[in-house]
Formats: C-alpha cells, sequence, structure tokens
C-alpha cells in the first residue's frame, strides 16, 4: 500500500516536528510519504527546513509561496508531490496537533477491507482537552435551515462571540451526554473532522479535489458535499485512533482575524451548497 500524509504548518515548528517523528515511529510494511507543507515566513537562517528533511529521506518539505490556509496549503502539497509521483491509494490531510492512538494505525488501515462506494474514512478523534469523541462530525446531512443560521450567526464578530461562547458552555455542561450519543460502530456518516480525513485513490479518480476555496474553516462540508456529489461515501471508522491536541494554531478564544474566515466558510458552504430551496 502507498499513502502520502499531507500535512500543513503554520506557527507549529515544534508541534509539526512531533507529528513527523510519530509518523515515522510508527511500524509499517506501506510506503509512507510525508509532504509538509510550510506556510509561515522564514528567515534565511531559520532551520527548520533542514530539521524536517534530516528525519528521512521519505520526508518531504515545501515551503508555500504565500500563507495558503489549510486545504489550500494541502492542495499545493499535494499537487506538488503528484508531479514526481503517480497519485497513491492513500491521501490523508491532517493537522499536525496530533497523536496516534494505535501503535500500528497504518498497517491497521492496510488490513481493513473497504466498499467500493468508500471515497473518504473519517477515524476516530479524541479532543485532548476534554476527552469528547470529534467524529462523526455530522452523522446526517443537515437541513438548509440549518446552515444559514450558521451564515447569519458568524456574519458579525459579537453574534460569533456569543455562539461560540455558548457553544462551549454547552459542550462543557453536556459532554458526557454528547460522548454517550456519539456513534462507537462503523457506518457511513456525512461529514469528518477536518482534523484527519483520508481519502482513497477512488475519491481522485472519480474527480475528487482538495480545491476548497476558503483559506480556513468548513473544509468537512466541502469534503462531504464533494464525495456527495461523486457518489461516494464517508465511512466512520473508530477502529482507527487519533488524539487531538486541538487548536493549537487557531486559538480557542475567536479574534475578529479569524471571524472572518468563519464567515466566509460559512457564507461558502451555505451559498453553494444550501440554497434557499434546501
Amino acid at each position: 500500500m502507498s499513502i502520502v500524509l499531507v500535512c500543513v504548518n503554520y506557527a507549529s515548528d515544534a508541534e509539526t516536528l512531533q507529528w513527523v517523528d510519530a509518523v515515522l515511529r510508527q511500524p509499517t510494511s506501506t510506503t509512507i510519504r510525508i509532504v509538509v507543507v510550510d506556510n509561515a515566513p522564514r528567515g534565511e537562517n531559520d532551520r527548520f527546513g533542514v530539521d524536517i528533511q534530516e528525519r528521512s529521506e521519505t520526508v518531504w518539505w515545501m515551503k508555500a509561496p504565500e500563507n495558503l490556509g489549510y486545504f489550500g496549503g494541502a492542495r499545493f502539497g499535494l499537487d506538488r508531490f503528484l508531479e514526481k509521483y503517480p497519485l497513491p491509494e492513500w491521501v490523508m490531510v491532517s493537522n499536525v496537533d496530533l497523536q496516534f492512538g494505535d501503535a500500528s494505525f497504518f498497517d491497521l488501515l492496510w488490513k481493513m477491507r473497504w466498499d467500493e462506494t468508500t471515497g473518504v474514512v473519517a477515524p476516530a478523534i479524541r479532543s485532548a482537552l476534554n476527552g469528547r469523541e470529534q467524529n462523526p462530525y455530522m452523522t446526517h446531512r443537515p437541513h438548509g435551515r440549518r446552515m444559514r443560521f450558521i451564515k447569519w450567526v458568524t456574519g458579525t464578530f459579537p453574534r460569533l462571540c456569543l455562539y461560540e461562547w455558548g457553544a462551549r458552555w454547552k459542550g462543557h455542561l453536556l459532554g458526557k451526554l454528547h460522548a454517550l450519543q456519539k456513534s462507537t460502530s462503523a457506518g457511513i456518516i456525512y461529514a469528518p473532522h477536518g482534523a484527519c480525513m483520508l481519502f482513497r485513490k477512488r475519491y481522485f479518480e472519480r474527480g475528487g479535489t482538495l480545491r476548497y476555496p476558503c483559506f480556513l474553516f468548513g473544509e468537512e462540508i466541502f469534503v462531504a458535499e464533494t464525495a456527495r456529489a461523486l457518489g461516494l461515501h464517508v465511512l466512520y471508522q473508530p477502529a482507527l485512533r487519533m488524539i487531538h491536541r486541538e487548536h493549537v494554531v487557531t486559538g480557542r478564544r475567536p479574534t475578529r482575524h479569524m471571524a472572518a474566515y468563519v464567515a466566509a466558510s460559512s457564507a461558502y458552504c451555505a451559498d453553494t451548497y444550501f440554497g434557499k430551496s434546501s
């Protein structure tokens, strides 16, 4: 099995090095190549790229021409990789603030049987902050009214802050109940959590891409709707386990800078996939 793991770094050098080292420690019979896309500005004497590539000949460091965001950076890295290598059987797009919950994650992935209609796989992702399971991100496709509400509520900074505050308290008070409601068995879902997504080769062979136009946020909806349009399923597989040390880069409190990205992605997803008739 061949797999390329694409991760995007911005202001998380230490976490990126830890993540690459964790991947390289995985005992595996598969061919894994790691592509680190660097969105961060670098000085002439910065050794981060050297430190990354000294890990292994299977690790590539790619300096982005500018800060391309999450999926923009991932697309840049994958496109550059495919200029030299054929499309692998799996493409894994991930944050760098992750830990493996299994000592043989990739061997386990290789041994599993997949339905012909499976295009994207969502692993189990447990938050290191509160222990909650983050997948399935969305079990069912949301109604258009919900997406338009999210577009509205994220449209201004005060509304977003109030919404985030309410959501955080709801998660704190009902965290255990929500954990009990999460599915614990493998099955088809609507959307995978953006921290880690596993794309099968057929996703790209059928025309799927990483060409999401927004800088940050909303990647889950983009992937879900792309797979849906291609006639492919997103499969939640809890046997593949990850731990998420979330918000290393974006922070836990909304800022006006980040709020602008949230507003843009919410508007894009609502307008593109959930029109007035949805």
